[in-house]
């Protein structure tokens, strides 16, 4: 009887811990559920961009309720600054330090898993020293309120633009100066 209660205690924890994204869309307003986040989102605009990684940022503590948190420079900008200072990415170039100003982070919630693997191999690349290119097709949402398994969570010192993706392609393996 013992092993029957901690094992129900386990599948209910795993299921708490799920990482399964539930988005439902009413009145404006988009719902948000994964890994114990409740998140309400406003949509704040249409992103169908290309974004040059150059790094990704990792979350401490509690898990996350976005697939991944990226550091990257718009593919628009990069492409203006290696055509003004050659491979800005060396710490030497000039162009470095305008490159470092131009960086955001764009934390990416996934609308199907499928797209997951996509994000998995330009990591990989990213790892290995190379700067991938992906882009993004979805929308940019602004969050208004978050929940982590039921407790308020505030966003308001959020560094990072939210989208919620609907496509996800890796352009380049290795962004070409």
């Amino acid at each position: 009887m013992k092993r029957f209660w901690c094992f129900l205690l386990i599948v209910l924890f795993l299921y708490g811990c799920s990482s399964e994204t539930k988005i439902t869309e009413e009145t404006g307003r988009i719902k948000i559920q994964k890994g114990g986040y409740d998140l309400t989102a406003a949509g704040a605009g249409i992103v169908d961009a290309s974004y040059m990684i150059v790094g990704w940022t990792k979350t401490i503590g509690l898990p996350c309720y976005q697939d991944a948190s990226v550091a990257c420079i718009p593919l628009t900008i990069a492409d203006s600054l290696r055509n003004e200072y050659g491979d800005f990415m060396r710490c030497d170039n000039p162009g470095a330090r305008e490159a470092k100003q131009e960086v955001i982070i764009i934390d990416i919630i996934l609308s199907s898993p499928v797209q997951k693997s996509v994000l998995m191999k330009a990591r990989s690349f990213q790892k290995n020293n190379l700067n991938p290119v992906i882009h993004l097709s979805g929308r940019e949402l602004r969050v208004d309120e978050a929940s982590y398994h039921g407790i308020s969570v505030s966003m308001d010192n959020q560094p990072a633009n939210t989208v919620l993706a609907d496509n996800v392609e890796l352009v380049q393996e290795n962004y070409s100066f």
